[in-house]
């Protein structure tokens, strides 16, 4: 036993390198799952950023109003009692699309650059909130981007990979909305 605690050798070349060569097999294998979740989720941003930008765009230029629409990631149960064609374009969760109102009814744009995109699970939008006063927290919820270049004041508020708190500010007169990193309300805090 006194041989054994006396022992200060320490580890060899062989043992170090050992373990050198596990650590980076191990990083091998885990860092390229961690850039394409980060990927992921700036595409998605990218994504959402690009299509509000868009939506402004073609109303303004086609004289137009056109809906952006975010279906949250709960889903409203009042959708299950619109008539099915209705239920089809809006039964859906953690999306975005725009719609058009045609003879009285909501549709999707006939435009390719607006069809109904989905987003990944680590990219959740969880609440809308609207300048009036409005909060959507389910289902969905209906931006209007007018011909003259306007829209509501809006922001989205979003969870990145369950913990990261996100917000996308459309503001009534930008075409570009803003990305913060952190839910904010309209007084710039929440």
């Amino acid at each position: 036993m006194k041989r054994l605690l006396k022992n200060d050798s320490g580890f060899t070349l062989i043992e170090l390198l050992i373990v050198i060569a596990i650590i980076a097999t191990m990083t091998a294998i885990i860092a390229p799952r961690v850039s394409t979740i980060f990927n992921k989720n700036k595409e998605a941003f990218a994504l959402a950023t690009g299509l509000i930008t868009k939506t402004f765009d073609d109303s303004f230029l086609k004289s137009k109003t056109n809906f952006l629409v975010i279906y949250l990631n709960k889903k409203d149960s009042k959708i299950k009692e619109m008539p099915k064609e209705q239920r089809e374009i809006f039964d859906h969760s953690n999306s975005l699309s725009v719609l058009e109102l045609k003879d009285g009814k909501f549709d999707y744009s006939a435009r390719k650059m607006f069809k109904l995109r989905d987003f990944p699970e680590s990219f959740k939008f969880e609440k809308v909130l609207f300048a009036s006063g409005n909060i959507i927290e389910e289902g969905i919820a209906l931006i209007p981007f007018y011909p003259n270049g306007s829209s509501d004041n809006v922001i989205i508020h979003i969870h990145v990979n369950d913990n990261e708190p996100w917000s996308i500010k459309i503001d009534k007169y930008k075409r570009e909305p803003i990305v913060i990193p952190e839910f904010i309300d309209f007084e710039g805090r929440l």
